[in-house]
């Protein structure tokens, strides 16, 4: 069992055929199928197996204070002693991370923005809330063309102040957050991301001074 944002996820049987769903054609049923999972409360016993494959950080185990289990590590716990093991068959919360965000570009890049921020949005998700500043800049940019803007200053907010994101003329140039231009938050951002180009600046001409 996975804890991902305060919701259980029963882990077996999304684990076992993860890679093969990514690599479907059809986004929608790979979302739909994530998204069970995600937000299914309900823990599943398996008949054939005792084990339950959890992560370092679920906080819904009682066992979570097992000294020799690393953060962010996969390991099987056997339901019958309450031991762990590392498991080294399944996939990483990272990977599984890179192969969502992998589906969210790809979607991006042919322009169907909606579908994409679904795969951005469950990538975050399954990997406790922490995303690449790029992919959260092609979620904002979603949100945008999508009218949701709130969600969108939330993401550009998220990857000025967490991620320092620096890149002015990117984000001032970006016709896909035109339609943020009149939000009074737009502004704010821009004075964001305008300090932080200042503060690369400085610490670059700072390193070549000191070559």
């Amino acid at each position: 069992m996975i804890c991902v944002d305060n919701v259980n996820l029963c882990y077996p049987e999304f684990q076992g055929n993860i890679v093969n769903l990514v690599n479907m054609k059809h986004p929608i049923l790979i979302l739909i199928f994530c998204m069970v999972f995600i937000e299914s409360k309900a823990q599943v016993k398996s008949q054939k197996d005792s084990t339950t494959k959890v992560l370092a950080t679920d906080d819904y185990s009682i066992h979570n204070k097992n000294p020799s289990r690393q953060p962010g590590t996969l390991y099987t716990k056997d339901k019958a002693t309450n031991t762990f093991t590392e498991d080294t068959t399944s996939e990483s919360r990272l990977e599984l991370y890179n192969k969502l965000t992998h589906q969210g570009d790809s979607l991006y890049k042919k322009n169907e923005y909606a579908n994409a921020v679904s795969f951005y949005s469950l990538a975050f998700k399954v990997n406790g809330d922490q995303g690449k500043v790029k992919h959260r800049y092609n979620a904002a940019c979603c949100y945008s063309v999508l009218n949701m803007n709130d969600n969108a200053f939330k993401e550009l907010y998220r990857i000025a102040t967490k991620g320092k994101y620096y890149n002015y003329f990117e984000i001032s140039s970006e016709k896909k957050l035109e339609n943020l231009h009149n939000d009074n938050r737009w502004t704010k951002v821009l004075e964001l991301i305008k300090k932080n180009a200042n503060a690369f600046e400085q610490k670059l001409n700072s390193e070549i001074k000191n070559q």
